[in-house]
């Protein structure tokens, strides 16, 4: 089986008595848990939804709301791999089932996600300023 890729990945997330674990089955038949981490991502936006939960700070011990907005933010910022689109669905996983995110809550967090966006946009103008005032003459 080690010979042949199957080019497939799979995420496999689910609660148990012990808690909730996460499992990342790939080529070649490697089966990794990713409890202590608390995430992981597949797919040819993997590595951008990476970087945006390491950013994130996204950790096995952040609340709802937080990995919720990490979890948007991180496939926000997917969408520029190729193969990735810009429709997104989203659900948790519980004891009581899976509950898919309605549309109300979706426009909610990306409302939070576009005021991150404007809250972290820095003052350019002194910079832009002092490069005008002290760039060479062409």
């Amino acid at each position: 089986m080690v010979q042949f890729n199957l080019s497939v990945e799979i995420l496999i997330a689910g609660i148990h008595d012990s808690g909730s674990h996460l499992y990342y089955l790939g080529n070649p038949g490697t089966l990794l848990p990713f409890d202590k981490l608390g995430y992981n991502s597949i797919g040819s936006g993997s590595t951008h939804v990476a970087v945006s939960f390491y950013l994130g700070n996204q950790n096995r011990r952040s609340s709802l709301p937080e990995t919720l907005f990490s979890v948007f933010e991180a496939k926000r910022s997917a969408e520029v791999a190729p193969g990735v689109g810009v429709e997104t669905e989203m659900a948790i996983i519980s004891r009581q089932g899976v509950w898919t995110i309605p549309a109300e809550l979706m426009e909610a967090i990306g409302q939070a996600r576009e005021a991150a966006i404007q809250e972290a946009k820095p003052e350019l103008k002194p910079i832009e300023d002092l490069y005008e005032r002290l760039q060479p003459n062409a």
